[in-house]
């Protein structure tokens, strides 16, 4: 539930998420809020409003919409001819109901009635520029009817999905005003079946869908459509085993099975993402293996004599943690000393296959204490074939974080469809020494 407010904080309807909505001029503004049945785990909604006139403050919502006068008195509207637009994307796919909530402020009957009706259109996976209706009547926000609209549109699960709400040239004096919508799933698609055929002579029946790279597959059916949403229906068995976590071929997975003795029966295919599999993974308790080292170690320190700066393995002591992350061994810029100055220092990972993977994560725990702004540590992937840098999947490392943390990054496009090293790269400046960065329990997955 979106309360498209003058400043997101009042007045906000108790409940419902705060928009501040874009001033006179119409110039859109996106605002994001985080919603894990909309958008998926960790996922967001991004709601996109633009093309009002000006956002206004009315008076106070009276009668038996008194409840509802946080939501109704300030928000976007049009008082001349134009279209005011809601945008809406990250959704999962899925098809969805979206109510919103008109009024037209405390200006008189004639903007409730005709001959100003506002037109909606919409725009979503399966339409562009659908005519929803040309005869929304929106209603005075103190009188005892309030306008509402109730629409249903898919979305593809990638591109957003755009409502439009038009006011003719005869409603040029009238006031429209939107003051926010709210947004349910009704039930996510399967994705398209592209061909079922039966082979009479075999007794064998074939299914088709478009595929997708690190997506699997769950073939659902059901003898009647209406009992229940389709990726509600029973997982479907070749009378053997039930056909579930297909692995995708892209662009296309075919599925063969014997013929089911029903006269009717409706399937559809459930696309979920793979869980990720590991393609690389080091705790470093076997040893350096083919990690490798190198760079300029810097300078030696009077007050720190013999000590320079290099990647090193083993057990951390005297300074930094008190024990790696997990076992004994951890890579660290020395691993008993604080590091000299005027170092620049990389650690490199084995070659890491990522030829045939459409999405990649890079996981990691890691221990600092590098002086900021002047040391720093980074990441970046290189192309193992020629050692040159692909992309930075972190610029700066720095800072006093002594307890083992957990990194997550995903990696950039440029480092998929080939294989990479992995650098971690340290560099300190002509003063100061500090106790270091510390890398332990690295792990790459796709997808």
């Amino acid at each position: 539930m979106v309360d498209f407010s003058r400043d997101n904080v009042n007045p906000l309807q108790a409940g419902w998420e705060g928009f501040a909505s874009p001033g006179s001029g119409g110039a859109a503004v996106t605002t994001s809020f985080a919603n894990d049945s909309l958008a998926g785990a960790g996922g967001s909604v991004a709601v996109t409003l633009g093309g009002n006139t000006h956002t206004r403050t009315y008076a106070p919502a009276t009668g038996i919409f008194a409840a509802q006068s946080d939501l109704l008195r300030d928000g976007p509207l049009m008082n001349a001819p134009g279209t005011m637009t809601i945008g809406i994307g990250g959704l999962l796919p899925g098809v969805y109901q979206l109510t919103t909530i008109n009024h037209t402020t405390q200006y008189g009957a004639s903007e409730r009635s005709p001959p100003n009706p506002i037109t909606v259109q919409l725009t979503d996976s399966q339409n562009t520029d659908l005519l929803i209706t040309d005869t929304l009547f929106a209603s005075d926000n103190a009188s005892a009817a309030l306008s509402t609209l109730t629409l249903q549109f898919t979305s593809d699960g990638v591109n957003p999905v755009s409502i439009d709400f038009t006011k003719p040239v005869s409603a040029s004096g009238d006031h429209f005003a939107l003051p926010g919508f709210t947004l349910d799933l009704l039930g996510k698609t399967g994705v398209r079946i592209t061909d079922i055929s039966h082979d009479a002579n075999s007794g064998r029946l074939s299914i088709s869908w478009e595929s997708k790279q690190g997506k699997l597959y769950t073939l659902r059916s059901e003898l009647d459509p209406s009992a229940a949403l389709p990726l509600d229906w029973p997982i479907f068995s070749d009378g053997q085993t039930p056909i579930e976590e297909v692995a995708a071929t892209p662009p296309l997975n075919t599925l063969t099975f014997p013929l089911p003795a029903d006269l009717e029966r409706y399937f559809v295919i459930e696309e979920f993402p793979a869980p990720p599999e590991t393609v690389f993974t080091d705790d470093f308790e076997g040893g350096v293996g083919t990690w490798t080292t190198g760079g300029n170690p810097g300078v030696e320190d009077p007050a720190n004599p013999g000590v320079l700066t290099n990647w090193e393995l083993g057990t951390p002591s005297v300074v930094g943690p008190s024990a790696a992350n997990s076992g004994a061994n951890c890579w660290a810029t020395n691993l008993a000393s604080t590091y000299a100055v005027e170092a620049d220092v990389w650690l490199r990972s084995p070659p890491i296959d990522l030829t045939t993977a459409s999405g990649a994560t890079l996981n990691y725990f890691q221990s600092i204490d590098i002086e900021t702004q002047f040391d720093m540590g980074s990441v970046r992937v290189l192309d193992a074939a020629d050692g040159s840098e692909l992309a930075v999947v972190t610029a700066v490392v720095e800072g006093l974080v002594p307890g083992w943390t957990m990194i997550t990054k995903k990696l950039p496009a440029a480092a998929l469809g080939k294989t990479v090293v992995i650098e971690f790269r340290f560099q300190s400046d002509e003063i100061e020494n500090y106790a270091g960065w510390y890398i332990d329990d690295v792990e790459v997955t796709v997808p």
